[in-house]
């Protein structure tokens, strides 16, 4: 494809991005309800609280990779996921009691209590009502407490940033109808670190990003530095909110459905495998690219590319690694249901770059917009009032090396002292 061809491809990609990404309206709304519902949560009274409780996003709403639901899916509402931290030593409580106790309190709020799930694994549910465009959103709290001294000191001697474990927490695991056990997981210490894999990127686009928002949405922003910087969005990120819509679309309906690729995987490995590249289409082709010589594994052959992000272990089980806690495993499940979910990741892996990529040779333009709307959402609707574009694309010809400090979040303040340490560590 000419470079004209491939930078209009690659806009292309962004407009669909955009079109994926949550709404002002709809993001401004999970805003509010999470922070009120933070301050019901610490206005409770909890045995052996010091000081309350803080509440904080994780997932794909903080990492700015979060995409719209499908209409008939099983849960047609964005995901919200916050961590409920007590302020309790875990040692003088247990899971169940922390587990129970935010449930509790939820349930004495006469609005809560009507939008609260059942009780789940890990979380309680809220679920809030569809907006004018059929589509809501649930809050997903997840009770936890600080990790314990002795397992961070653990953790910081088997993980490969030891400087991001201090935010490492407690999370309850409902194993029964009674019983109850803890895990350990560090949303923050991965935000943290995702947030650098993702910096050089951002430090380009954010100045044309921020500026062409202001632009299309005065109305909205009073000056250009009113903008918040999770409105912007780099080529890592839209790539990764591409390749979720894909596997959304490719796996809707077909018999390996529930063993489609998890969106942890997903991102882990897109952050690792990213480049800089300037532009969406140049990193969905590395990522993509990076992914398909991984494939032989699935034939217990060693992967066409050096590096062990993906691994095959000697008995059949699969390791794809949590960058701050290398005790977790995302791939913990691949060697279940004789391998499928490692069969429909790297069949879907081939999808991504016949679907995305490869059809970029085609040199009609028009062929490869109407191949590649397939697999996204329904059609566009162009009559409708345009969307706020978190997407602002980088030049093309340029790519970026600069680091750049840590773009503040509105609804919370991470621990950062580790910043610095850590860009030595991930510098390319």
């Amino acid at each position: 494809m000419p470079s004209d061809k491939l930078k209009q491809y690659s806009n292309f990609l962004a407009a669909q991005a955009s079109d994926l990404d949550i709404s002002p309206t709809v993001r401004q709304r999970a805003i509010t309800s999470y922070k009120a519902v933070g301050e019901w949560l610490d206005g409770g009274e909890y045995k052996g609280a010091l000081n309350g409780v803080s509440i904080h996003p994780q997932g794909s709403f903080e990492h700015g990779t979060v995409i719209k639901p499908l209409k008939g899916s099983k849960k047609a509402g964005y995901d919200i996921d916050l961590v409920c931290q007590l302020s309790i030593q875990k040692d003088d409580t247990s899971a169940s009691y922390i587990k129970g106790a935010i449930g509790q309190r939820l349930e004495e709020h006469e609005t809560y209590k009507k939008l609260l799930d059942d009780e789940g694994k890990r979380c309680w549910t809220l679920e809030y009502a569809e907006d004018n465009d059929g589509v809501g959103f649930h809050l997903d709290v997840l009770p936890s407490v600080a990790e314990s001294a002795d397992k961070i000191e653990q953790l910081r001697l088997q993980t490969e940033h030891p400087e991001l474990v201090d935010t490492a927490i407690a999370i309850t695991n409902r194993d029964s109808d009674t019983a109850y056990s803890w895990d350990t997981s560090n949303p923050r210490g991965y935000s943290e670190w995702f947030k650098v894999m993702n910096s050089s990127a951002f430090q380009l686009i954010a100045p044309f990003g921020r500026q062409q928002i202001f632009e299309s949405n005065k109305l909205l922003f009073a000056s250009v530095d009113d903008v918040p910087d999770q409105l912007i969005r780099t080529p890592l990120q839209q790539a990764i909110q591409i390749m979720k819509r894909h596997r959304d679309i490719r796996f809707a309906g077909q018999n390996s459905e529930d063993f489609k690729p998890i969106s942890m995987i997903i991102t882990t490995l897109a952050a690792r495998l990213y480049e800089n590249e300037a532009d969406v289409f140049s990193a969905l082709n590395n990522i993509a690219e990076k992914l398909r010589l991984y494939s032989t594994l699935i034939e217990g052959r060693a992967p066409m590319i050096e590096g062990d992000l993906i691994k095959k272990n000697p008995d059949g089980t699969w390791h794809v690694g949590n960058p701050v806690n290398n005790q977790e495993n995302f791939a913990d499940r691949w060697h279940e249901d004789g391998g499928a979910r490692a069969e429909a990741f790297f069949e879907w892996a081939s999808w991504v770059s016949g679907d995305l990529i490869e059809i970029a040779r085609n040199p009609d333009f028009d062929t490869i917009v109407g191949s590649v709307q397939e697999h996204f959402e329904e059609p566009v609707d162009h009559d409708a009032a345009a969307p706020v574009r978190m997407v602002p694309a980088a030049p093309a010809e340029l790519k970026p090396h600069v680091q750049i400090e840590d773009p503040s979040s509105p609804w919370c303040n991470t621990e950062v002292s580790c910043k610095s340490r850590l860009r030595k560590t991930l510098k390319k």
